[in-house]
């Protein structure tokens, strides 16, 4: 689908040769960008650690962490020709707070905490900006599916505890979270690099 300034593609950002073409298509129409938001991401398992199947943890990095670096890696020289270009990475509370039976998950999340504060470093005297935004829980399809099916409590309780844990007693709507990413690719401070963006309504 195109629209004016804008191209929008599917493709599986783990897949190396998609990313890479991929880039290579928006360099070819735009010359250079000045945003990159990597928001993808999977559910995943919900297992202890003894328990959880190899296929589904490596998918987890797969899609989260290696995704991530490839499209950094690929478009980062297309970012660096523009002015005034910022990279903003989805993490997580769970990067800074460990969740229980999602250890692939909060694993994924503080690897992106480094992996963005690297590429910080390395790009920041090319004029670009790396931040990590941390979302809480968000309302929708994909918090629903991450409920531990395993559960003793039923999902609406399971919910319900995860929304009183946080300071405002209820989820995130998705908007909520949409402006802060909108923010911080346009009209955040040019100074702010390698940081922390917490949007978790004050989780307990």
């Amino acid at each position: 689908m195109e629209g004016e300034g804008h191209l929008i593609g599917n493709l599986d950002i783990s897949n190396e040769a998609a990313v890479k073409e991929f880039a290579g298509d928006i360099q070819s129409r735009f010359q250079s960008i000045n945003a990159l938001f990597n928001n993808a991401g999977t559910n995943g398992g919900t297992h202890p650690i003894a328990e959880h199947p190899f296929d589904d943890f490596r998918r987890m990095f797969e899609v989260y962490v290696f995704g991530t670096f490839l499209m950094m890696k690929y478009f980062l020289p297309l970012i660096a020709k523009a002015d005034d270009v910022r990279v903003l990475n989805t993490s997580s509370e769970a990067g800074l707070k460990a969740n229980e039976r999602r250890g692939a998950y909060s694993a994924t999340k503080a690897a992106i905490i480094q992996l963005t504060r690297a590429t910080a470093l390395e790009y920041g005297r090319a004029g670009v900006r790396v931040n990590t935004l941390f979302p809480g829980t968000i309302a929708g399809a994909f918090m629903k599916r991450s409920v531990n099916p395993n559960s003793l409590i039923d999902s609406f309780s399971a919910h319900a505890a995860i929304a009183d844990g946080c300071s405002l007693g209820r989820y995130a709507e998705a908007d909520e979270i949409a402006v802060q990413a909108c923010y911080r690719l346009t009209d955040a401070p040019t100074y702010v690099n390698g940081a922390v963006h917490l949007a978790d309504g004050c989780r307990r």
